[in-house]
């Protein structure tokens, strides 16, 4: 990554989890939290703590980092970032850099094939059922690549969207496995300023415990 981004993950145990863990950390707690299972409260703190390094490592004091209506991280100004959580991994990278205006990653547990048949028509468009199929042993692994992509996409993208949009906003055009690299092309444009026709690229990586993840940045208009 470039030297203004900045990344952290971690592992945690929902068996350890504390309400007080919050204010120790001093992270806040949303009311939208108060009612939730220890499992969701957990993964919250640890996103959050995950980004509490990330600015750090930027030299940046960390702040509470709320939510918005839609769920969205608050972020400090001139600070981009976004939080992932799937099992019990956490992840959140940040940015300072001026020459993006969007930041996504995202981690999730490999889906078994039978379940990625299952959703895919929610989730991935006929080509790209076509260009997975081709190693129908990994269409698995291939969709949960899509869906990740997909969801570092939307994040990266929400600055600028401020809005929801579905998963067909973009399709995998190509991958490119030497370099674990994907690109995501715009074919039901989401915002003026994200046009049918543009792409964007993706990194993608392999985790323990059958975790994948993807990253993208969105480069800033000229």
């Amino acid at each position: 990554m470039d030297t203004d981004i900045s990344w952290c993950d971690c592992k945690f145990d929902a068996n350890h989890y504390q309400d007080s863990l919050y204010a120790a950390y001093g992270v806040s707690k949303p009311p939208s939290l108060q009612n939730a299972v220890v499992k969701r409260k957990a993964e919250y703190l640890a996103g959050r703590l995950c980004a509490f390094s990330a600015l750090e490592q930027l030299k940046l004091k960390p702040q509470d980092i709320s939510s918005g209506k839609m769920r969205n991280p608050i972020w400090p100004a001139h600070v981009l970032g976004s939080i992932s959580h799937s099992n019990d991994r956490a992840v959140a990278v940040v940015t300072t850099s001026s020459t993006l205006r969007g930041v996504g990653i995202d981690i999730e547990k490999k889906i078994d094939t039978e379940r990625a048949h299952s959703l895919k028509d929610k989730i991935i468009n006929a080509q790209e059922i076509r260009r997975f199929a081709t190693e129908p042993e990994e269409f698995g692994y291939w969709f949960t690549i899509a869906f990740s992509a997909k969801e570092s996409f939307f994040k990266a993208a929400f600055p600028t969207v401020q809005a929801y949009f579905d998963f067909d906003a973009v399709e995998i055009s190509s991958i490119d496995t030497a370099t674990q690299g994907l690109q995501l092309t715009v074919i039901n444009s989401p915002h003026p300023s994200l046009p049918n026709g543009c792409n964007f690229y993706a990194q993608y990586a392999s985790l323990p415990d059958d975790m994948l993840a993807t990253f993208l940045t969105l480069p800033a208009l000229d």
